[in-house]
């Protein structure tokens, strides 16, 4: 009994001391009605670092850097032409080298204008064409050798329908093939030939074609790496393209169909009559 009430006095004197501890007064901002739920105390000022860490200024951006275009590919001159230019075989005049992208021109390029046959007779190129200076030789030696023999029989040759050669492009003109050697100006389209009688030969798939021209394609292949013609590809149905391009184990290839008019009786032109049903005799004439 004598603890308890000895703790009733002791928490009436802590009561009393508490109830005469005077009472703050009221600040201001205090009195201010807020809108939302009190905001944290500022920061003092005291509290920054005494010794800032300074920021720097990122250094500028450097531009990237612009690739230079690549300088035109120009090949090696070509050794054989001054033997070309000074041959009493062929008519040539030495031309500006050309270049172009992707490996397109010709270093020492020739212009061929005209064929100088065993006779002395000057056939002329029309057009005359930009090649180089093996392939003028080569094509030389093939018209006087080969070509001007088999067109005498039927009136001789007196004129080589071509093609300009030189043209910086892909084969067969298309985007995404490999460069044509045509680019390279080793390569020459034929067109077909005028003989001396004023009679023109053509190289085209429903053109007539003579049987002499069965002899000129099996010396085209001897002659060039590459000879394509009528019924070789749908690109080269109306010329003949021959070149000089260099393959492994001397690879050529040779695709022109020449096929000479047939000689003998002419065909029907119609077939048999198919007989009538019933009439007893069947498609091959014979009675059943």
């Amino acid at each position: 009994m004598a603890l308890l009430l000895s703790g009733l006095f002791t928490d009436g004197l802590a009561a009393r001391h508490f109830a005469a501890a005077p009472v703050p007064p009221l600040r201001p901002s205090d009195l201010v009605e807020q809108d939302g739920p009190p905001l944290p105390p500022a920061r003092p000022g005291d509290l920054r670092p005494a010794n800032p860490v300074p920021v720097l200024p990122m250094p500028p951006v450097a531009p990237a850097p612009v690739a230079a275009a690549p300088a035109p590919f120009v090949p090696a001159p070509d050794p054989t032409c001054p033997a070309v230019l000074q041959s009493k075989e062929i008519v040539v005049a030495a031309a500006t080298a050309v270049s172009g992208p992707n490996g397109c021109g010709i270093a020492t390029p020739v212009t061929l204008s005209a064929v100088i046959l065993k006779d002395g007779t000057k056939v002329p190129f029309e057009p005359p064409s930009l090649i180089r200076c093996d392939l003028a030789e080569t094509l030389g030696t093939w018209f006087r050798e080969d070509v001007a023999p088999a067109l005498k029989p039927a009136g001789g040759l007196a004129k080589i329908l071509g093609s300009n050669g030189y043209e910086c492009r892909n084969r067969d003109h298309l985007v995404r093939a490999k460069l044509s050697e045509h680019a390279k100006g080793n390569a020459l389209d034929l067109r077909g030939f005028v003989l001396r009688n004023g009679q023109t030969i053509l190289i085209e798939k429903d053109a007539p074609q003579p049987v002499f021209l069965t002899q000129i394609r099996a010396t085209a292949c001897t002659r060039f790496r590459t000879v394509l013609g009528p019924g070789g590809d749908v690109f080269h149905e109306t010329h003949l393209h021959v070149d000089l391009e260099q393959r492994h184990h001397d690879f050529r290839i040779c695709e022109w169909n020449v096929t000479p008019p047939a000689f003998g009786p002419k065909m029907p032109a119609q077939g048999p009559k198919m007989p009538k049903v019933g009439s007893g005799i069947d498609v091959h004439g014979r009675h059943t």
